[in-house]
C-alpha cells in the first residue's frame, strides 16, 4: 500500500502511511510524550485507558522523566498528541527480561496507517534528536534533503507544548538520515 494524501479538521494536507509488514499486537498503553515550555524537561505521561484515548485531557496516572530511546507515532485522529514507547532495541534503559518489553510502532498505530512515526532521544530530560526511523512503516522514505525536513516539519506541526503553544519536536533537533 501507498501513503495517501488527506485533509484533517484544520484544513492541513497531511500524508497518511500505512503499515508494511506484520502487526506486533500488544494492548494499547496510553504514554504521551509531554513538555510545559521550551524552558522544560520532558516527560513521559501514562494515562488512564479511556476508548477515547485521543482527549487531550486524559487523567494522568504517572510521570516520569523522558530519558534514553524512545519510538513515537502521531496519529491522524490525535494529531496533537505523541503517543510514545521505550524502544524495543534501547536494552539499556530497559529494567526487564530482553523478551518483555514494550512493541513496535505498529502496536502503538494498532495497525492503522498514521501520519507520523519515528525515535525521539532524550538525555536528563531534554531531547537531543528525533528521527523518521521506524521499519513498518516507510515515512517519507522517497524524500531527500531540505524535503525530508519539510515533511517532517508539516506532519508534526500539531504537537506542542501545554503552555507556551511552541513546537514539542523542535526541528533544530530533526534528523532526516533514513537509518534501516
Amino acid at each position: 500500500m501507498k501513503p495517501t494524501q488527506v485533509r484533517n479538521i484544520d484544513g492541513a494536507m497531511l500524508t497518511l502511511y500505512p503499515m508494511q509488514g506484520n502487526l506486533q499486537t500488544e494492548l494499547f498503553k496510553d504514554k504521551r510524550l509531554h513538555r510545559v515550555n521550551a524552558g522544560s524537561p520532558y516527560t513521559i505521561r501514562t494515562c488512564k485507558m479511556d476508548p477515547a484515548y485521543w482527549l487531550d485531557d486524559a487523567e494522568v496516572l504517572k510521570e516520569v522523566p523522558a530519558e534514553g530511546i524512545y519510538i513515537v507515532v502521531v496519529l491522524p485522529q490525535a494529531p496533537q498528541i505523541a503517543f510514545v514507547r521505550r524502544d524495543p532495541e534501547n536494552r539499556a534503559y530497559l529494567r526487564k527480561e530482553a523478551t518483555n518489553y514494550e512493541r513496535g510502532h505498529s502496536s502503538i498505530a494498532e495497525g492503522r496507517s498514521l501520519i507520523f512515526a519515528g525515535e525521539l532521544y532524550f538525555k536528563q530530560g531534554e531531547l537531543t534528536d528525533w528521527t523518521r526511523k521506524t521499519g513498518h512503516y516507510h515515512v517519507a522514505k522517497e524524500l531527500i534533503g531540505a524535503a525530508v525536513v519539510n515533511h517532517a516539519k508539516e506532519q508534526t506541526q500539531f504537537l506542542k507544548n501545554t503552555d507556551d503553544g511552541g513546537r514539542l519536536l523542535p526541528m533544530e533537533t530533526f534528523r532526516p538520515t533514513w537509518l534501516d
